[in-house]
């Protein structure tokens, strides 16, 4: 009774902005935060709030609560283990702290648990187990743990059972129902928990091979986060670089990285870039790293 599966994730979203009336609204987002996430929200009038986290992935409690007590923050948008795109994970601590903030401020909070399995050593912990269910609506996608044959968006939620049973009964028609069956039969009998063990051993094992050339390559050009999960690492130019011409040049050889600045929407992380190491194309990972090494060298602002 209080799952809603919708067909996409960025459907689901939309669903969400509506039901909650968002429109105008002051919500809190970690920064980074996932790029579609922040499209969306600015292209339906959400008033953004980017809260940067911190060099050890956790949030500022100090600036938190001062948001909380001088501005009409409506929600806050946290995610639940895995940040992406840091790959950072906060501590128990910082969570924990985190939690007791919003409960005092019975705040309304949004856990995005998109990459929630994809952490190299899960811990099982979430903001779900700290927080008053009753002010807490957690999204997910099937996508990034099955693939695209997945792309259904979720939602889980005690709250606002009547609004958002009659938003989601009315995209039912895009819902393929064999779709549905197939991804239950994978949980229902523990393929997908089989999966996700060989997928996390996977992204850990190219992890561990990229930031290797990384620091062997442009360890004087370049500083990264070590990510704890998922399919990209999260670095910073030692130089002041022209990041959206570094990511020009790049292109031109057929390697595509993601500047900094795609994810947020107050001009933060210029001069931060997101690499995948699930690369693929006609380039192997050394060679993209010299494209990368030359890019960056000729776009200095120094």
């Amino acid at each position: 009774d209080n799952v809603y599966i919708g067909a996409d994730l960025r459907g689901v979203l939309e669903i969400l902005i509506a039901v909650l009336c968002l429109k105008d609204a002051m919500v809190v987002v970690e920064s980074p935060c996932d790029w579609m996430i922040l499209r969306l929200l600015q292209d339906a009038d959400v008033q953004v709030i980017e809260l940067p986290l911190q060099a050890n992935g956790g949030l500022d409690l100090e600036q938190l609560k001062q948001l909380l007590e001088t501005k009409p923050v409506r929600l806050v948008m946290l995610s639940s283990g895995l940040n992406m795109p840091r790959g950072s994970v906060a501590s128990h601590s910082n969570r924990q702290s985190t939690a007791e903030l919003l409960e005092r401020h019975g705040s309304w909070v949004l856990e995005n648990d998109c990459y929630g399995e994809l952490a190299f050593e899960p811990d099982g912990l979430r903001f779900r187990d700290l927080l008053n269910p009753d002010r807490l609506i957690v999204f997910s996608t099937f996508e990034k743990s099955i693939g695209p044959e997945a792309p259904y968006g979720y939602l889980l939620s005690r709250q606002l059972s009547v609004e958002l049973q009659r938003h989601f009964l009315l995209r039912s028609f895009r819902l393929s129902p064999i779709r549905q069956k197939a991804i239950a039969r994978l949980y229902s009998n523990g393929r997908i928990d089989q999966h996700l063990l060989v997928l996390r051993r996977l992204l850990k094992d190219r992890k561990v091979h990229m930031t290797q050339l990384l620091q062997e390559r442009l360890g004087d050009a370049l500083h990264f986060v070590e990510p704890l999960g998922g399919a990209t690492i999260w670095v910073q130019s030692l130089r002041q670089v022209d990041v959206r011409r570094v990511f020009q040049r790049l292109l031109r050889h057929q390697v595509v990285i993601a500047p900094g600045e795609l994810f947020s929407l107050q001009g933060l992380h210029a001069q931060h870039l997101r690499l995948s190491h699930t690369f693929g194309g006609d380039h192997d990972l050394g060679a993209a790293m010299g494209l990368l090494g030359d890019a960056l060298r000729l776009e200095s602002i120094d």
